[in-house]
């Protein structure tokens, strides 16, 4: 299972099985601040999975520690390529509080053939 698939199904158990987190936390030997960390991005996730269920393509952009502005890590292609690249990014990192990510449509201009 991935770290993606882990998180999305902590949520849905969370949401489905728990009214606190604090109890969630106890269940799954967690201090209560990570599983709300754990639970919100398994949220994020759930979301736009729900949300994007199209072909485009789509780019990682990362805001690295001192940085003002987003760069692209990693794109083009489907939105779980990108969403697991990213996974694999946050887990390599070990700052990983630091690190901003956002994923975004690859604008459409940059796969039409320009005469």
């Amino acid at each position: 299972m991935t770290f993606r698939e882990q998180a999305k199904a902590a949520y849905l158990d969370y949401v489905n099985n728990y009214l606190t987190v604090k109890v969630w936390a106890e269940h799954n030997d967690l201090k209560e601040a990570d599983a709300r960390v754990f639970i919100s991005m398994g949220r994020q996730l759930h979301e736009a999975d729900a949300k994007d269920t199209d072909a485009s393509h789509y780019t990682l952009e990362v805001k690295w520690p001192g940085s003002d502005e987003f760069y692209p890590e990693f794109g083009d292609y489907d939105r779980d390529t990108v969403a697991d690249e990213r996974d694999d990014l946050l887990l390599r990192e070990p700052y990983l509080k630091e690190i901003d990510t956002r994923i975004i449509k690859t604008p459409e201009d940059r796969f039409t053939k320009k005469d």
